[in-house]
């Protein structure tokens, strides 16, 4: 039997959860066959969605206070998702609570007091989902939390 390490799982686990997502409202039966094409095609790496894959290795390589300053005048939940937007992107990794805490010291903005507050409201909103890293609990970005930065937050204002 082979050994699957939790990153691998966790991989899998957002994979599966964005086909979950790319199929949401859509009835059974084409529900069933459309994920049976959709999870090993993203888990082989054969499918991106909306251009995601070459959009992150675009991005410009920089530091988180960078990174969030644009986001200094958002909301703590907003601040929160550019933080696993940040981790995704830039080292494909789960953000534990003390990663969206240190993210807040470097950038030099207030943390919430209470982190699990806008944590929870981002994960009611489909944005964030709880994963598992280095055997503590960790959130990552979903696809729609991904479309939100991108579109909602990141977007210069003309």
């Amino acid at each position: 039997m082979y050994e699957i390490s939790e990153e691998l799982k966790n991989e899998i686990r957002q994979k599966i959860g964005l086909a979950q997502e790319l199929v949401d409202g859509i009835d059974e039966p084409a529900r069933s066959i459309a994920l049976q094409y959709l999870i090993p095609k993203l888990i082989e790496g054969q499918l991106t969605v909306g251009g995601r894959v070459q959009q992150a290795v675009s991005l410009p390589m920089m530091e988180i206070n960078e990174f969030l300053a644009p986001l200094s005048e958002k909301g703590q939940a907003e601040q929160i998702l550019g933080i696993a937007y940040y981790f995704h992107h830039y080292s494909n990794e789960s953000v534990t609570t003390n990663d969206f805490l240190e993210s807040f010291k470097k950038s030099r903005m207030s943390p919430p007091a209470n982190p699990s507050v806008p944590i929870g409201s981002c994960v009611k909103k489909g944005f964030l989902v709880t994963t598992e890293k280095d055997k503590r609990k960790s959130w990552r970005i979903t696809a729609k939390g991904e479309k939100y930065v991108e579109e909602q937050l990141l977007t210069k204002e003309e």
